[in-house]
């Protein structure tokens, strides 16, 4: 049997062995030469390995001091900038309700029906904002008129409705209880009833409208052939045209013709008697062919403007690629009757910058015209103008009587008379009364009576009120 030689561990000098687990481990004995290399080359590690992390830790903590510090200055320079606005805006607020409180308490008492003065008080107190303050003025100079034509000019207050009606050398007040929510409420429904057809709807909303806006002046306006309206605020969009009468049961456009103006300013002066003739200067443009391709093709509108050509012997009718916008502003600077078939994209915020999407050409790549640019300086022949596009009578309307639509900026800029429309309506419909519009018109008709006749005959032919009740008339003309 083979002895198994064991090799003798020789035991290491400067330190002693202890037993860890049942290993052996040598330490060396504090005090020792050994010791002290051995702490001197751990300490020199630990250094080594720790010098670069604590490096690293203090540019860490310095660029979070900068980070802060900055956001600590950016913080500091918007409290800077915008604690004196805060403090504008807080004092004005502050001025606001120690102002809706003065009026409250010196509010007059309730303004008896037909007492102008006292009436318009009120609104002025109420809406003073506006500078509607000298609307009794132009309802005055407005009385001057013959008695064929009635203005009408509504204020909707918070609790009531304040009506003026000037014919003759007479005018009114009155005051009517309903409140401006209610009339938007009702508006909105109207107009909802019509673009779905629903005729029972329509006839029961268009009765109580005219129960709020007509009926209170009725015997004022008695059996004035034209009515000149100004009407904001929650009116916004509603077809007078349609009120329908409780009693008979007739439209309100088959008892009057129907103009609407944009402001009170309006209503200043005598109106001017436009009549359309056979010789005047006529264009027309429709159907172009946009460049976006996306909007739909306008066949009523081809049928439009070759009706207008077999009317108006002097007539020039541009269709698809020839509608550029550089004919129209060429026609626009001669022409006395301008009609204009193509899509409208409105701008409610500026009336002028409505686009017409007319055909495009190497000058004008888009195809698109600014409704203000048809009329570039005071028109001296222009008498008409008709913009057979939808929503082109459409837009903002704020209190006081105030509206902005695309046909604004053409009376301001002195076109007597602009034909628009309210809402996206029929092509083929739209073109047939239009037709029946200019029919009337040829006859020596005033434009105003020419359009009332128009949508009369389609009322009688069954038209929905959808197509006939687009079409409005404003400007300053009978």
């Amino acid at each position: 049997m083979r002895r198994r030689l064991r090799r003798r561990r020789r035991r290491p000098r400067g330190g002693v062995e202890r037993g860890l687990g049942g290993a052996r481990v040598h330490v060396p004995i504090a005090g020792s030469e050994r010791w002290r290399r051995l702490r001197h080359v751990q300490a020199h590690a630990v250094a080594a390995f720790l010098e670069p992390l604590q490096v690293e830790h203090a540019l860490h903590v310095r660029q979070c001091d900068a980070v802060e510090g900055r956001r600590l200055v950016g913080a500091q320079r918007v409290r800077d900038a915008v604690a004196p606005v805060a403090r504008g805006h807080a004092a004005q607020l502050l001025e606001h309700v120690a102002d809706a409180r003065r009026r409250r308490e010196e509010r007059p008492p309730e303004a008896p029906r037909g007492d102008l003065d006292r009436a318009w008080s009120l609104a002025e107190r109420t809406h003073a904002f506006t500078g509607a303050a000298s609307a009794p003025d132009s309802i005055g100079a407005f009385a001057t008129a013959d008695r064929a034509q009635a203005g009408l000019y509504y204020v909707a207050l918070t609790d009531r409705l304040l009506v003026w009606v000037a014919r003759g050398s007479d005018r009114r007040a009155r005051a009517v209880e309903v409140s401006a929510r209610a009339l938007r409420h009702d508006v909105a429904r109207l107009r909802r009833a019509i673009a779905a057809g629903r005729q029972d709807d329509i006839d029961s909303l268009a009765s109580s409208l005219w129960s709020m806006l007509v009926a209170p002046v009725r015997d004022e306006i008695g059996d004035a052939e034209t009515l000149f309206i100004v009407a904001g605020g929650p009116f916004e969009g509603l077809p007078f045209a349609v009120l329908r009468d409780t009693d008979t049961g007739r439209y309100l456009v088959e008892d009057h013709a129907i103009v609407m103006l944009p402001n009170w300013r309006f209503l200043g002066g005598a109106p001017a008697a436009v009549r359309l003739d056979r010789n005047w200067d006529v264009f027309a443009a429709g159907d172009p062919a946009q460049a976006d391709r996306r909007l739909p093709r306008l066949v009523g509108g081809r049928a439009e403007v070759l009706a207008i050509a077999r009317r108006f012997p002097r007539g020039q009718v541009v269709i698809g690629r020839e509608a550029t916008p550089a004919a129209v502003l060429a026609a626009a600077a001669h022409a006395t009757l301008i009609h204009v078939a193509a899509h409208l994209s409105p701008n409610e915020e500026d009336p002028g910058l409505s686009r017409l999407h007319l055909a495009p050409d190497a000058e004008n790549p888009t195809g698109e015209l600014f409704v203000r640019d048809l009329v570039t300086r005071p028109p001296t022949q222009l008498a008409l103008v008709v913009l057979a596009s939808c929503r082109s009578g459409a837009g903002r309307s704020f209190a006081a009587g105030l509206s902005l639509t695309a046909a604004t900026p053409l009376l301001e800029a002195g076109v007597p008379a602009v034909v628009a429309a309210l809402w996206d309506a029929d092509d083929a419909g739209t073109a047939e009364v239009l037709d029946m519009f200019y029919a009337e018109a040829s006859r020596g008709r005033t434009i105003a009576r020419a359009l009332a006749e128009a949508q009369r005959l389609a009322v009688h032919r069954a038209v929905p009120p959808r197509i006939w009740a687009a079409l409005v008339l404003t400007g300053r003309t009978t």
